[in-house]
């Protein structure tokens, strides 16, 4: 639906931005029976990326979301993670256990599933976010490209990096990281050859390249490839040289990754190129104010190096829910008629709960960024070798999986 029709929010949740939060917040509002409205500037869904990795916390907020199974039918379980040079030197394996599920998953079919599970009528594509302000008592008002002005009970912003509402709270923008990632997918139609279960880390000299595989179904593979680059080249750093990069780079790598089969099995759609940026959110303050508050992205953007965007982004909307139930059973009868002193505090607390989460996730993040994908002399390689060897032995994996909140 476009922005030329006529939406009443002013009893309803406002979810600026249309992304793998923003649909998750509206499926999780539905469930706790709490009325949301999304809007999203594009006119289709939201799905760039190629593919996404989604770690245990990730599934079992799709769980709370009624969206698992499916997912879980058509995509791979990873049975373990490597790290290897780009030499083929291994460098630390890890095998999961039964609780730490893993798994690759088409960021197309996540956003399908998502947007298939909200109730009729709650996304609304082609509604361009034109300007978001926010009053001295915290009240949002978010005005639409049509002119539409919209002035929401809760206002949410789930719109990303580059968030409007982020900027309306006053908060500072991303921070470059100094790399740009390319991240596709390879497709076979009739299956991918010799098909197997381990997500690779491929990390590379002085350079310091940084390349991933992993599995997504049977006719599918995830390919991404990181490096450091100036701000000022990176911004004209597009998809039209992001696939010239990766047949050049695949030159440097060893055959057994067989990165040339990946790379000429990448169609020009299904390949995307972003400067990598990051925020590390305060560890103990909450970052919305009044009636407005933020997810995903908005609130805490992060770089790739946790695999937890995505998955961050989902228990967000699990929590979102979880503190507005709680709210709505202790004051009120409905959303409508919720006292605005009560909603207030709801979303303070969801705020603070996320906060030293995000933070530690976040700046893990940013910290493994400069272990694995940095220029070092060769020296700085071996010790950046030596240490993934002896962690690999003493870090749990993905102990920052934890996370096991519930809807009811």
């Amino acid at each position: 639906m476009a922005d030329t029709m006529d939406l009443d929010v002013s009893d309803k949740v406002l979810i600026c931005g249309g992304g793998i939060g923003g649909l998750a917040l509206g499926v999780a509002l539905a469930k706790v029976g709490i009325p949301a409205l999304i809007v999203e500037r594009g006119k289709q869904l939201r799905s760039a990326g190629a593919g996404i990795r989604l770690q245990t916390n990730a599934w079992h907020a799709l769980e709370q979301l009624g969206v698992a199974k499916r997912l879980r039918e058509q995509h791979f379980r990873q049975e373990s993670i490597e790290v290897r040079r780009n030499t083929g030197l291994l460098l630390g394996r890890s095998v999961y256990t039964e609780d730490d599920e893993n798994r690759g998953v088409v960021r197309n079919e996540l956003v399908l599933a998502l947007a298939e599970a909200l109730p009729e009528g709650c996304l609304h594509l082609g509604c361009n976010v034109e300007t978001v302000a926010i009053d001295d008592a915290g009240n949002g008002t978010v005005t639409l490209s049509s002119g539409q002005v919209l002035r929401p009970k809760l206002l949410v912003g789930a719109d990303g990096v580059n968030s409007k509402v982020t900027k309306a709270l006053g908060i500072a923008p991303t921070a470059y990281s100094g790399h740009v990632g390319i991240r596709a997918i390879a497709r076979f139609d009739e299956g991918v050859p010799e098909l197997d279960t381990v997500t690779k880390v491929i990390l590379g000299g002085p350079e310091g390249s940084f390349d991933l595989l992993f599995p997504l179904t049977r006719q599918t593979q995830y390919y991404a490839s990181v490096f450091e680059l100036p701000e000022h080249e990176a911004k004209d750093f597009h998809q039209d040289k992001a696939l010239h990069y990766l047949k050049e780079n695949s030159k440097h790598i060893h055959p057994m990754f067989r990165i040339p089969l990946w790379v000429d099995n990448i169609r020009p759609e299904e390949i995307y190129a972003h400067q990598l940026v990051d925020r590390i959110p305060p560890k103990d303050e909450a970052w919305g104010k009044g009636c407005v508050t933020l997810m995903g992205d908005a609130a805490h953007p992060t770089t790739p190096f946790l695999g937890q965007g995505g998955g961050m982004a989902l228990e967000d909307s699990v929590e979102i829910a979880l503190a507005l139930q709680k709210a709505l059973k202790s004051s009120a009868a409905s959303f409508k008629d919720m006292p605005s002193d009560v909603l207030v505090k709801a979303l303070r607390e969801y705020e603070l709960i996320r906060a030293p989460r995000t933070h530690d996730m976040v700046a893990l993040a940013r910290y493994n960024v400069n272990l694995v994908c940095c220029k070092r002399t060769w020296l700085g390689v071996w010790l950046r070798d030596w240490f993934i060897r002896v962690a690999s032995y003493f870090t749990k994996v993905s102990f920052y999986t934890d996370w096991d909140a519930k809807l009811t």
